[in-house]
């Protein structure tokens, strides 16, 4: 059984130098740190995200618009003939306010021209993305937290390996330097 008091390979190993005792404090500061700012970066994040979809569910309103065109393969601009189940097809609608916007919105093909259809507008009239679901803004709002925590805990590992790294120079440089007074009267071989 291995002591790690006193003579053991611990903190107080009599074999141990400065940049050992800096080392074990750079892990030891790094394991805090993920250990703590992961998780608290992780639910900043994905509570942030819930409250940018929670307001987009709010903002967006379905809107019926009606089709200024046929919705044909041929109208989408795609000769290859192709059958589609949905094309893109020019529409108009009025927001709220009164205001009268025009886009392209996915419609089933074969739609006349006058056939509504349904968009999602923001609240300045515009056509917008449908909001996400409960499920998938929790999906969403999952990833973006575990996404956030993983960066953090990559960016402080990434930090530890670059000072170890230094660290490592750093000790083979001192290495080197007393090696080369030491070797010459173990070699006999005269500087």
């Amino acid at each position: 059984m291995v002591a790690l008091g006193r003579t053991g390979m611990g903190w107080r190993n009599p074999m141990r130098r400065r940049s050992d005792v800096v080392e074990g404090w750079i892990g030891l500061v790094a394991a805090l740190v993920i250990a703590t700012m992961g998780p608290l970066v992780g639910m900043l994040a994905a509570g942030h995200c819930e409250a940018v979809l929670a307001r987009q569910a709010h903002d967006r309103r379905p809107t019926v618009a009606v089709l200024t065109r046929d919705a044909t393969v041929a109208a989408n601009g795609d000769p290859s003939g192709v059958p589609f189940s949905r094309v893109s097809a020019p529409v108009r609608w009025t927001a709220a306010d009164g205001a009268v916007h025009t886009g392209r919105a996915s419609v089933d093909e074969g739609k006349r021209a006058g056939s509504t259809t349904r968009v999602w507008t923001d609240g300045r009239g515009r056509m917008t993305s449908a909001p996400l679901g409960r499920a998938a803004a929790a999906a969403d709002a999952g990833v973006y937290g575990a996404s956030a925590a993983a960066g953090v805990c990559l960016v402080v590992l990434a930090g530890r390996c670059c000072a170890v790294a230094w660290l490592d120079r750093s000790r083979g440089r001192a290495w080197e330097k007393e090696w080369a007074a030491v070797e010459p009267g173990w070699s006999h071989r005269r500087v």
